[in-house]
């Protein structure tokens, strides 16, 4: 994804000027792209999804938000990486508070904790994202995309004929360019090269609305490969995502995730004990740290934060301690 993001700040700079160089820091859109998700939980969305359901009565889980508030707050023993203000606003994909959403709590998505509405508002954010997190996201858009299509080829999920079906079920006009193209990439054997030529193809189909000023910049894709990347997105959702086998992986996941996050509560809020740091499911220091909380919302928010920075083979092995200690 940094690779793309980098390709698109050089094109960025070949269609806009020399110029551009000045304003657009190549660095911060590397952090942004290296920062921006690394308060997603183990597990992908479905983790993610779990971890927002169980904290849906106390401002819920967000792996943007949790990504601010590890660079923020919780780094480094509690004191953040001590960001700049422009490096916070590279990572902000989304500036709206988890309270301003009217949808029930645990189908809100895309928003900041409660208590971040402070900091935005300090540090002066405006509503739009900097042209650094559009780029980031743009590549983080484009990869995905790409990744996950051919991740579903590879796997024998998606095919021609699913493909042509999927069309025939639920395509639309728009959805005609991608599916030709596929169709093609299929036909001539080149599939193993799809992703690296359609991400060629995007960046030099760039779509650039403004002038020196960078904070009237707006980058996006061009037709039809703005279309081209929906309908990858649109299809990867039907047929990998909604696949037999990912959506067992996907419930096995917030299974492990639901289980872990009643485990802790039992043992930090419901009848507190050190069971679980003696036992070394709990590192020493965050059992200080969820055990000193004030309050149960604190409390549950600290072993949020413990959760969401598991990996998946760690949070697998936490998992199986838990029960074993359980029992």
């Amino acid at each position: 994804m940094a690779r793309i993001a980098r390709s698109i700040l050089r094109r960025l700079e070949y269609e806009v000027g020399s110029g551009s160089n000045g304003f657009i820091d190549g660095d911060l859109v590397e952090f942004a792209c290296f920062a921006h998700d690394i308060g997603n939980p183990p597990f992908g969305h479905a983790g993610e999804r779990e971890l927002n359901r169980l904290m849906k009565e106390h401002g819920g889980f967000e792996g943007n938000a949790q990504s601010l508030r590890i660079i923020s707050e919780i780094a480094w023993n509690n004191r953040g990486i001590k960001p700049t203000k422009v490096a916070i606003d590279s990572i902000l994909k989304y500036k709206r508070s988890w309270s301003a959403i009217e949808e029930p709590a645990e189908q809100r998505a895309k928003f900041l904790y409660d208590y971040q509405e402070a900091l935005i508002e300090q540090l002066g954010f405006g509503p739009n994202r900097v042209i650094e997190c559009q780029i980031m996201d743009l590549a983080d858009d484009i990869g995905n995309a790409l990744i996950d299509f051919t991740d579903g080829v590879r796997s024998s999920i998606i095919s021609t004929e699913s493909v042509m079906k999927w069309r025939a079920d639920y395509g639309e006009g728009s959805d005609e360019f991608a599916v030709k193209n596929i169709k093609s990439a299929f036909e001539a054997g080149v599939m193993e090269r799809f992703a690296s030529v359609r991400v060629g193809d995007c960046l030099k189909n760039l779509h650039i609305l403004g002038d020196l000023f960078r904070n009237s910049l707006s980058v996006s894709l061009r037709e039809p490969y703005q279309s081209f990347i929906r309908t990858l997105k649109k299809i990867n959702s039907s047929l990998l995502f909604q696949d037999p086998e990912i959506r067992s992986n996907d419930n096995v996941g917030a299974f492990k995730i639901r289980t872990l996050f009643e485990v802790f509560v039992r043992h930090y809020c419901d009848k507190p004990n050190d069971r679980l740091v003696d036992s070394g499911i709990v590192p020493a220091d965050w059992h200080a740290r969820i055990e000193q909380s004030s309050t149960d919302a604190e409390r549950l928010r600290h072993i949020t934060d413990y959760l969401a920075g598991m990996t998946d083979d760690y949070a697998d092995m936490m998992f199986e301690k838990a029960v074993h200690s359980a029992l």
